[in-house]
């Protein structure tokens, strides 16, 4: 479900973020708002490593 969400409304994001900077960056928008959608694995990594010794204390038991 998350992946459907995700293959859904990234590219309308993405089209919004690069149509938002166009007015500064012109033909390099796009590549801004590449940059700016791959910012957001970022908090994902770190829920990921946080919740990592969690998940490997529960297996253990």
């Amino acid at each position: 479900m998350l992946n459907a969400i995700g293959v859904s409304v990234a590219p309308l994001f993405l089209g919004l973020l690069s149509d938002g900077f166009t007015s500064w960056a012109g033909a390099q928008a796009l590549r801004y708002a590449m940059m700016v959608m791959s910012l957001s694995t970022i908090p994902a990594a770190v829920a990921f490593a946080l919740g990592a010794p969690k998940v490997a204390s529960c297996r253990e038991d």
